[in-house]
């Protein structure tokens, strides 16, 4: 069985199902992050949507529904604490 839950898209005013961030993804997305490579952590988190979610063409979302989609993930797979402080 596999977990998913439901994100908000809000240029169709629709919901898409999303599965699970594994931890291999998310270090992947960190790494992306770490390096201040925005060209390839956009193309990361592309990546990552496509994965989690089925029958959706990234390229037809906009920066938004990316934004909401990736807000979700973050909020129910990483959780609302951020780290970025330990630093």
């Amino acid at each position: 069985m596999e977990f998913k839950y439901s994100a908000y898209i809000p240029s169709t005013d629709s919901f898409v199902k999303v599965g699970q961030l594994t931890t291999k993804d998310y270090i992947e997305l960190v790494k992306y992050i770490t390096n201040a490579d925005p060209l390839a952590l956009i193309e990361a988190y592309d990546d990552v949507i496509s994965q989690l979610t089925n029958n959706i063409d990234v390229k037809s979302l906009t920066r938004v529904d990316k934004f909401f989609i990736l807000l979700t993930i973050r909020a129910i797979c990483v959780g609302p604490v951020s780290y970025t402080h330990l630093r």
